[in-house]
Formats: C-alpha cells, sequence, structure tokens
C-alpha cells in the first residue's frame, strides 16, 4: 500500500524512461506513483549531510543491456526546492550484484564495501515547482554485467539551503527494504534506517539506436456516455529514442472488443528525442462493452516500446477520463488536511448529471472518516455536492457512489470539473484511490479548497484517478411544434438522439416522430433503447385549448347605398377582418349586399371566426326630358318612381317647365318607397337661335326693273316669295313697297326670320330725278346713305355739296368725272339737299332721303 500526501504544485508530468538523444536513459526502478523528499538531497539544512544505499534488481534494469556501460547518472523529481538552486559535494558509487534482496546493511562505510566509486563533484538541486531531472556525467564510465545494481551516494553541502525539500519520484512497492538511507545537519550520518522508498534512478548509457520509436501513451476516454453520441480523438505520444532524425514514422490505432476500428496515419520527421501527440480521426463507438485501444509503430530496433494499450468501456450514460479497468488502491489524499481532487470534463451536449462514483483506496486510516464528490464550475465554483459517505472496511479498494439531490443541468459545450472531496479527520487519511500509469496526460487534474477557488494543476503524476460520471439515462429528446395547441389543429413529435427504436404511448412503435390531434389534453409517452445498451422514456404533454367564440354584430343589417355600417366583433383579444383590418369594429360602406368575415384570436393564440352581412338597398329615379331645345324655348321634365321629389328648381313636384336660355343640368332627389334617397338628373343644352338679317341691292327701284335681296346668318332659308336660296332676285311690276320675309336655320334647327322692304316707284319722282338742262340722276334715292350721281356733263361745275335741314354743308367733294360716289350713311336719317357749286354759286339740283 501506497500513500502520497498531496501537493498543491504546478508541476508538469515527466512519463518518459528514455531520453532518446545520444545517451539512452533508463528509469529503474520504475516510478509507482510513491514520491518522497528523504531519500535523496533535498537542499534543506536538515539534509546537510546525506548518505543512502540502494538495489536495484535486475528486472527492474530490462531496458539496459549486459555489457552496457552506464556514463551518466541522474534523479527525477516531481519538484526541486522553491527560491534556492542548492549546491553541494555529491559521491556515487554503483556494483553489480546478483542480490535479489537488499543485503547492505545500515552502516553506510560497511555497505560501500566492494563499490566503485564513479563521480565525485558538485550537484546541484535546482528550484522549480515542475518536475524535472538531475543528471551528471560519470567521471569513470561504468560497466553493467547483467545482474542488478548496488547504488550508494554521499552528499555534503554548506549551503545555502532552502526552506521547502526538493520531492524525487519513488518506488515502494518492488522490494521491501529496498533502500537504507539517513540524513543530518551537522555531519555524515553514517548509520541508515531502511524503507521501502527507493529513488527512481536514471541511468544512461551511449544510444546506439538509429531506429527506435517508442509509444508512451495513448490518451482517450475512459468511459464514453454512448448516449451523447459524440465522436471523440484517441491521442498517442511518440518519442523518436534514436540518436538521429527519423522520417515517415507510420502509427496504427487498432481498437478491439465490443467496438472495432483500426487506421493510420505518418508522421512526416521527428528529431532525435523529440516527441510529438498525434490525433487519429474521431470515433464514436455505440456499442456497450470493453474496448481495447492499441496505438503501435512499427517494427525497429528496440520493439520493448513499440505498443501501448488502455481500456475502454462504452456505456449508456457513464463518462470518465481513467481506465475502465485497473486497480485502483494507490492511496492519495490530503492526510490531516482537506481538499477537493478533480478532474476536468467538457460537456458536450446539454445533459444532466445525477451522480458521480469516487475509487476508494485501500488506505487502513481511511475508515471512519468522510468524503464526497463536488461539481465545479471551470472558473471553481462549487456548483452542487453529493451527500457524503462514512468510509467503512468494505468499502476500502472499491468504487462508490455519490448522488446529487436534484440531477446536475450541464451546458453544451462547457467545461466543467468532477472532484473527490475529503473532509478533515481526527488523523492523517488518503482516501482517493488512483491506479499507477507511466504518462498521464497534461494538467488534467486539479486541486482546490472545499470552498472551491483557485484551481490548481496537480503537476504530479499520482496514477489516474478514479473519477467517474454518471448522466441521467436520456438516449433522445422530443421537439413538438407547439406544446399547447388549438382543438382541430395537429402537432408532430419528433425524437432526435441515439436510440434506435421507439414506443409511443399513445402512438405507434418504431417512429421517431408522430403527428397527433387530441380533443384532449394528452400525455404522450416515448420509450427510446438501444440494443444491448440502454433505453431510457421521455414525456410530453400536449395541451388543449379550446377556440374563441368569435360574435360578429352590424348595427344595420340593412342600408341604402352610400351609407355605412359599423360591424362589431367579439369572444376574442384580436380580430382580423376580411378587409385587413386588425380592430374591433370595423365601417363599412358596400356598393352591393356583401358578407363580411372576421377572425379572432384568444389569449392563448386560439383562432376561430364569424361573418356578417349587410344588406344593401337603392334607389334610382327615372328622369324624361327633351335632351335639346332652341333659345327661348320652354321644356317639361319629368321624374317618376318615388313619393317624395326635390328638384335642383327647388320645386317639389314631379313635373317641372323650365326656360334655360344655356344649356344647363337638372337634378333631381327622390325618396323612393324603400326609403332610400336616389338622384338623377339631365342635361337640356340650349341650341342658339340664328341671327338672320337681310339686305336689298336697291330699297327703291323702278317697276320693272329687277333687284336682288340677300339673307345672311343661316345655314338654310325659307323666303316669303317660296324660295329658299340665300339670294333672291325680284322683278316687281307694282309699284307698292314690298315686304320680303325670310326665314333661317342653323344645324341646330334654330331659326330666327326678317324682312326687307323694297319701294317700287314708276321712277317719276325722287327716285330718279332729272336736270333737263344738265342731265343729272340721283339713285337710290332714298337709299340707306350710299348714292351715285350721274351727269352727262358737269362742264362748269366744280364740286357738289350737301347740307342738312339745319343748312349745314355735310360732304362735299370735287367733281371729277361723270359719275361721284356719296358716303353720308354716318349722318342721320331724313332729308338732305343737294347742290351743284361752280364760280362760287350753289345751285340746288335735289332732294336725297336717308332712311
Amino acid at each position: 500500500m501506497k500513500k502520497y500526501l498531496l501537493l498543491i504544485s504546478s508541476c508538469l508530468l515527466l512519463s518518459q524512461n528514455s531520453f532518446g538523444q545520444a545517451n539512452t536513459f533508463i528509469e529503474a526502478p520504475q516510478y509507482d506513483n510513491s514520491t518522497s523528499g528523504n531519500r535523496a538531497p533535498n537542499g534543506t539544512s536538515a539534509h546537510a549531510y546525506m548518505q543512502a544505499c540502494a538495489l536495484v534488481l535486475q528486472t527492474e534494469l530490462t531496458g539496459l543491456s549486459n555489457g552496457s556501460n552506464i556514463t551518466s547518472f541522474g534523479f527525477t523529481l516531481n519538484s526541486g526546492t522553491n527560491l534556492l538552486a542548492v549546491s553541494g559535494n555529491f559521491t556515487l558509487y554503483l556494483q553489480n550484484t546478483t542480490d535479489v534482496t537488499y543485503l547492505k546493511g545500515t552502516n553506510f562505510t560497511t555497505a560501500l564495501t566492494g563499490m566503485t566509486s564513479v563521480f565525485a563533484n558538485v550537484m546541484t538541486i535546482p528550484n522549480t515547482p515542475n518536475t524535472t531531472s538531475i543528471t551528471i556525467t560519470l567521471g569513470t564510465p561504468f560497466n553493467y554485467t547483467g545482474g542488478g545494481l548496488y547504488v550508494a551516494y554521499d552528499w555534503a553541502s554548506t549551503g545555502p539551503f532552502d526552506a521547502t525539500p526538493a520531492i524525487y519520484r519513488c518506488n515502494s512497492l518492488g522490494l521491501v527494504p529496498g533502500c537504507a538511507t539517513g540524513a543530518s545537519a551537522s555531519s555524515p550520518p553514517n548509520t541508515l534506517a531502511t524503507t521501502a522508498f527507493r529513488p527512481c534512478f536514471l541511468f544512461g548509457v551511449a544510444n546506439t539506436f538509429t531506429n527506435d520509436i517508442e509509444v508512451l501513451g495513448v490518451e482517450a476516454p475512459g468511459r464514453v456516455t454512448a448516449m451523447f453520441n459524440t465522436p471523440h480523438v484517441v491521442k498517442a505520444l511518440v518519442k523518436n529514442s534514436s540518436n538521429g532524425t527519423l522520417s515517415n514514422i507510420g502509427v496504427n490505432l487498432n481498437i478491439t472488443g465490443a467496438n472495432v476500428a483500426s487506421n493510420s496515419l505518418s508522421i512526416t520527421s521527428l528529431a532525435s528525442g523529440a516527441s510529438t501527440l498525434v490525433s487519429f480521426p474521431a470515433l464514436n463507438p455505440n456499442i456497450a462493452g470493453l474496448n481495447t485501444i492499441s496505438v503501435s509503430v512499427n517494427s525497429d530496433q528496440n520493439n520493448l516500446n513499440n505498443s501501448t494499450v488502455f481500456a475502454q468501456s462504452v456505456t449508456c450514460n457513464e463518462w470518465a477520463l481513467n481506465p475502465a479497468s485497473g486497480n485502483y488502491t494507490n492511496a492519495v489524499g490530503y492526510n490531516t488536511g482537506s481538499g477537493i481532487i478533480a478532474v476536468s470534463y467538457l460537456n458536450p451536449v446539454n445533459s444532466l448529471l445525477s451522480g458521480m462514483r469516487g475509487a476508494i483506496s485501500t488506505n487502513t486510516p481511511s475508515v471512519g472518516n468522510q468524503v464526497y464528490a463536488a461539481l465545479l464550475s471551470s472558473a471553481g465554483v462549487v456548483l452542487a455536492t453529493s451527500n457524503t459517505i462514512t468510509i467503512s472496511n468494505g468499502m476500502l479498494g472499491t468504487f462508490q457512489t455519490f448522488t446529487f439531490s436534484t440531477p446536475q443541468n450541464l451546458n453544451a459545450t462547457t467545461s466543467y470539473y468532477l472532484g473527490f472531496a475529503q473532509m478533515i479527520g481526527s488523523s492523517g487519511y488518503f482516501p482517493a484511490g488512483t491506479f499507477t500509469s507511466t504518462y498521464l496526460p497534461s494538467n488534467v487534474y486539479v486541486t482546490t479548497p472545499l470552498t472551491g477557488g483557485v484551481l490548481t494543476p496537480l503537476g504530479s503524476n499520482l496514477g489516474y484517478f478514479g473519477i467517474e460520471g454518471i448522466f441521467v439515462p436520456n438516449l433522445f429528446s422530443v421537439a413538438i411544434t407547439p406544446t399547447s395547441m388549438c382543438l382541430g389543429e395537429t402537432a408532430t413529435l419528433t425524437t432526435q438522439g441515439l436510440a434506435t427504436s421507439y414506443t409511443w404511448m399513445p402512438g405507434a412503435s418504431n417512429s421517431t416522430s408522430i403527428t397527433v390531434s387530441p380533443l384532449v389534453n394528452t400525455v404522450y409517452t416515448v420509450s427510446g433503447s438501444v440494443p444491448s445498451l440502454c433505453s431510457s422514456d421521455a414525456t410530453i404533454s400536449v395541451n388543449i385549448v379550446q377556440p374563441p367564440n368569435i360574435s360578429a354584430i352590424a348595427n344595420q343589417p340593412a342600408i341604402c347605398l352610400g351609407k355605412s355600417a359599423t360591424l362589431t366583433a367579439g369572444g376574442a383579444a384580436t380580430y382580423t377582418w376580411d378587409s385587413g383590418a386588425n380592430t374591433t369594429t370595423v365601417v363599412q360602406s358596400p356598393t352591393i349586399t356583401t358578407t363580411y368575415s372576421v377572425s379572432g384570436t384568444s389569449i392563448a393564440g386560439c383562432v376561430n371566426g364569424n361573418t356578417v352581412e349587410i344588406i344593401v338597398n337603392s334607389f334610382t329615379p327615372t328622369v324624361t326630358s327633351p335632351t335639346a331645345i332652341c333659345e327661348g324655348a320652354q321644356l317639361v321634365l319629368t321624374a317618376a318612381g318615388g313619393t317624395v321629389y326635390n328638384w335642383s328648381t327647388n320645386s317639389p313636384f314631379s313635373n317641372i317647365t323650365v326656360t334655360p336660355t344655356l344649356t344647363t343640368v337638372y337634378s333631381v332627389t327622390v325618396t323612393g318607397t324603400n326609403g332610400c334617397i336616389g338622384e338623377n338628373s339631365t342635361t337640356v343644352t340650349v341650341n342658339p337661335n340664328p341671327t338672320v338679317t337681310a339686305s336689298a341691292q336697291r330699297t327703291v327701284m323702278c317697276k320693272g326693273e329687277t333687284n336682288t335681296i340677300t339673307a345672311y346668318g343661316a345655314t338654310s332659308y325659307s323666303w316669303s316669295t317660296g324660295d329658299t336660296q340665300a339670294s333672291v332676285v325680284i322683278s316687281p311690276t307694282t309699284n307698292i313697297t314690298y315686304n320680303y320675309i325670310v326665314s333661317g336655320s342653323n344645324t341646330a334647327g334654330c331659326s330666327h326670320s326678317t324682312s326687307v322692304n323694297v319701294k317700287v316707284n314708276t321712277c317719276t319722282g325722287l327716285n330718279e330725278l332729272t336736270n333737263t338742262q344738265i342731265g343729272i340722276k340721283m339713285y337710290p334715292n332714298p337709299g340707306n346713305g350710299l348714292f351715285t350721281l350721274q351727269s352727262e356733263a358737269f362742264e362748269g361745275v366744280n364740286s357738289i355739296r350737301i347740307l342738312n335741314i339745319l343748312g349745314s354743308v355735310i360732304f362735299e367733294k370735287p367733281l371729277s368725272s361723270t359719275e361721284l360716289k356719296i358716303d353720308i350713311q354716318k349722318e342721320a336719317k331724313g332729308i338732305y339737299f343737294v347742290y351743284l357749286v361752280s364760280d362760287n354759286q350753289s345751285d340746288f339740283v335735289t332732294k336725297l332721303i336717308l332712311e
């Protein structure tokens, strides 16, 4: 049985048994997780003098060939001193032996009998918190003859010293007793005491291997939680232990057992003494059972170190870093103290941690003391603790299960720490059981106080701690859309996970999803399993919500065209009308009888609907009337079909008589028998009458002559003579005044009449005045202001002068020909007097009548 006092440090692991450079170092006896600060110089003042003798068995020197020359020697330390590197005189003695038990006794002087001094010089103990080594080159190489070796050493130092002792890696199980040591602060002790703790010595020999690849260790989870269905990567630490660089190094992975797999990869180049961590493609074993993971390299000059195996177990709901099989009896603890030892854990999927298992060592003083499990965050916060157990004799050397009062929710892709907690005891004890391993992944274990806090990496290789997580079996999850549903809707329940067969209650068997439409609240249970692995159940409730009872009413179920009605919905939380409105009430003005629909949604999200109809009544009165009239005409407008009338002329009758002077729209509002008011209108176009004028070529003419009368301003004409042309030639025979009447019509059919008078004379009066002496003729007379004066000769006449009845001259113009045109149209109608003027003499000629 071994006991290890757990020291909080940041030591890194050193597990190689050879350095693989120009020299090869063989570690013997092999490290079995024992440590000590008393079996080799520790750098404190209490170890100013230190003497020891130890036996290394032939069986522990399997890596050292018969006939090899040992040229170097050393120790492996878990940690050095704290502040000061301490130097001293160190003398080393070696002796070949066939002894298989320690026979050198307890007197150092006597023990040196037969031994050879191979080194006598200064050795320095380094000050470092990390795992390191001390190596010295022998002044005289020592020839190894193939048996065991006695190793003796003598140390003397005058300081300065450090208060913290160096801790050496030891073997405490291989030989009892296997060593005798003594230490003193003042003088060489000489008298020694036997012990089972032997330092792990390093024996260096010339490295003759040109092709030696070593597999130092394998990294993989010891227990795989199959229900997580999450691949993991197998890694291996490979070292070139040759004396030169090697290339294209093949590394092989072979998994046998419940799950079978294999793979290979190649390391391009690796320098002498160098190590590299290789990763194989991810694996996802899901068949329950034990796997043996083997990583190997091709055959070389030293096949003793070509492969390493690792035990792995695939379970339903367990996880562990430590191997699935092994002897977890090594004792580790805080002695009289307390604390938590925890292993790092990256949770791959959302899960429930129900408890943990912890290995109890075979340390008898642990009986009667208390331990428990703890879950910590990546920051060292204690998230939960389990039940506390009191260790009994029957628990020694076994795994004990710890349970959390409530399963702990672990988030996906989140780091946690699973811890084994030791409480303070009445005396020192070491309750944590570990499994010896020459290789451990780096920084996987930490220590922290019982209250949590700073997580201190455990650098010392104390072996794999038996700390295993137990999860609530959950092979799958169930998704539903939705968990609450309205009556009449359907929902799909779907499983996702590792299970390969399912049974639904109620429902179907071996179906990953079912579609349900329950009428009442229903709990569905699904059982999922993976053959030969595990099974789990899940339940999910589907709650049925009744749809709302929607009402829809109109404040006026019947309206007249052009009017509005207010529609109101009730019975729900929100509404949506077919118009797109989302209000409780809407105002609608339909043009025809229309049915409106509304859907209502309750607070629970259920939808129902209803409809409401609006009847649309309408009335349009009839209006009859001519559509066009001529200016000045009257017409009758008639409306019909109603009971009450109101024309735009304010007339309350159905018939009205109007005389529009221009184009006019007449409208009427009528109340129909259905109570609806309708409108109609008519447009009466007023076409203008033509302005007809008429004139005669001469208004006074002689009997028997011809004359032309002409009408203007219309498109068609009708004369009192019966003619229909615009111009009519007349030749009256009676000496009277004729009144010619003409009626003219335009394109709209409107007409206007006028007349023209023509006086017919016998041409013996004013109509044709003749001065026989001078031959004067004036016509037409009477006239409209345009007259013609003709004479055969105006000899001696200078001008013609016209006077009004007041004697005022209104016209005077020289005569230059036998004909003169006279224009007095601007003068007033009446009688005017015509004179001929010659040599300042005026002679009256005739009268003019201006009509």
